[in-house]
């Protein structure tokens, strides 16, 4: 209490001084709802980074990982008929003969058969199974064969050379259906159906959007997302964000990602003015809003 006392006395002196001004608020920085742990709409940036923009040429795919050069001998293994090469590369490499299991440690560690590209701190990639469990800060999977986008994976990823089933604690990457989805997901499962040329996401809390710029205009949140290339998208519940700022809740949100004609619900348009009042007398619309019904390819 004394020195309480003392303190207030010594601020007596210049709260008197400024009683006499008005008082001023500090400006507070702009708010956003708090976001689930993990998942970051500004971490969507990490999927664009699988494109080298550093020169003339943004089309240019950035190198994720630098192989050793090999020798004669090597070479001529590598070069021969009738054999499906892995490469594997590390710091350390412990080989298990009974589980013919390769343990990697590097930096980076990679693993690569065919046109798959594993790379990650940690790697453990069994030859009988194809399996392969990538560990570390962060881990990318590339596979031009299944999907053109990198597979960014936080915490670790499990990889199925054979079937191309990928699952991953928490995840960004780009798909493609007529239009490109960028999409960051926590947790989620990325399947690949190579007879139908379609890649399936199944995910949890999601952020995506089609906007391809560092910082997007705009965005989803959902707590859930089915996302079937050349099928379908539904997403649920969902927020649609204008920069940073929530404008609108959805129950849920579907798009059929199909080409050609057909019959279905059309998805229904609506522009900034409609988000957001822009005077007192201003009413809302929504346009294209209804049921298309095609008999044939030749008649509606």
């Amino acid at each position: 209490m004394r020195g309480s006392v003392g303190l207030i006395i010594a601020l007596a002196a210049p709260l008197a001084m400024a009683a006499a001004q008005p008082p001023t608020r500090p400006p507070q920085p702009p708010t956003r709802p708090p976001q689930p742990p993990g998942v970051n709409v500004r971490q969507l940036d990490s999927v664009r980074a699988g494109r080298d923009t550093t020169g003339g040429d943004t089309t240019a795919v950035k190198e994720i990982v630098r192989w050793t050069e090999p020798d004669s001998v090597m070479q001529a293994l590598m070069s021969r008929a009738g054999y499906t090469v892995t490469r594997y590369q590390g710091r350390t490499v412990v080989f298990d003969a009974a589980g013919r299991a390769l343990n990697l440690v590097g930096d980076p560690a990679a693993v690569a058969r065919e046109q798959s590209i594993l790379v990650g701190d940690t790697i453990r990639y069994n030859d009988s199974t194809r399996l392969v469990a990538v560990r570390g800060d962060t881990s990318i999977l590339r596979d031009p064969a299944r999907n053109t986008a990198d597979v960014v994976a936080i915490g670790g990823l499990d990889y199925d050379l054979r079937t191309g089933r990928a699952s991953v604690r928490e995840v960004s990457t780009a798909l493609t259906s007529g239009e490109t989805w960028y999409i960051k997901a926590s947790p989620a499962v990325l399947l690949n159906d190579t007879l139908r040329d379609r890649r399936t996401l199944y995910a949890g809390h999601s952020i995506l959007t089609s906007c391809n710029l560092l910082i997007p205009h705009y965005h989803f949140e959902s707590g859930e997302i089915k996302f079937i290339t050349k099928g379908v998208l539904v997403a649920r519940p969902a927020v649609l964000y204008i920069s940073d700022i929530p404008v609108m809740w959805l129950p849920f949100i579907f798009q059929d990602l199909r080409s050609g004609r057909r019959s279905g619900i059309t998805t229904p348009r609506f522009g900034i003015a409609e988000l957001l009042r822009n005077s007192p007398t201003y009413r809302r619309t929504v346009d294209n809003l209804g049921y298309y019904f095609a008999v044939n390819d030749y008649m509606d």
